[in-house]
């Protein structure tokens, strides 16, 4: 959240501001008021090792004149400014962190913080996992599966997608989080889609159920 106004601060010529807080001051201009935050900077994701950016000047109003910026942890995920508010940041290592800008001018200033969250692939890119799932059913008999198993650490939710209209049906299934429960209602082989739902992306996967009995 915004906190309240600050000094403004002033680089001076002579000094380079540490890796995790860099200050610009830009063209001067007369002032009236301190900056204020227009809206909330979303949190951030990143892939371990990869690099992120956010135009914080789309997040601020009133006149800035200077920027800065600094990393809850300066080694995990260093951070730096340009003087047009571009602010940069890599993810050298897992854990979640706040970055907190800061816009100045001469009358005062604003800070607002923003969460970057640094995971593996598997947790971020919504994939499948192993072979194609086969699965056996007795007649009359119900197996549970735990539909994770089958999609990477991305997945947030789960489905299992058949024709449960079908009077002739071999199966019903209901899921429950990622655990589906698998009911056999009379001998056969079907094909279902498996389903899982990341915040970003949706996929599936053929999934073969054999009903014995």
């Amino acid at each position: 959240m915004p906190e309240g106004d600050l000094p403004a601060q002033i680089l001076q010529p002579e000094e380079s501001p540490p890796d995790d807080q860099s200050l610009y001051l830009m063209a001067s201009e007369p002032v009236t008021a301190a900056p204020t935050v227009s809206r909330s900077i979303p949190d951030q994701t990143l892939i371990v090792g990869n690099s992120g950016s956010v135009s914080a000047s789309a997040y601020f109003s009133g006149v800035i004149q200077g920027w800065a910026v600094r990393s809850s942890a300066p080694a995990n995920v260093p951070v730096t400014v340009s003087e047009a508010g571009v602010v940069r940041f890599s993810g050298d290592a897992l854990g979640t962190y706040t970055i907190t800008v800061t816009a100045a001018n001469d009358v005062g200033s604003v800070r607002y913080g923003f969460t970057v969250s640094v995971k593996t692939a598997e947790q971020v890119i919504l994939t499948t996992v192993g072979d194609r799932p086969q699965l056996v059913v007795a007649v009359g008999r119900t197996i549970s599966v735990d539909l994770s198993r089958y999609f990477s650490e991305a997945a947030t939710s789960f489905g299992v997608t058949y024709d449960h209209a079908d009077p002739n049906r071999l199966i019903d299934v209901t899921v429950l989080g990622s655990s589906a429960s698998i009911r056999g209602l009379r001998s056969g082989t079907v094909t279902v889609s498996l389903t899982a739902t990341s915040a970003t992306a949706r996929i599936s996967r053929p999934a073969t159920i054999q009903v014995t009995g």
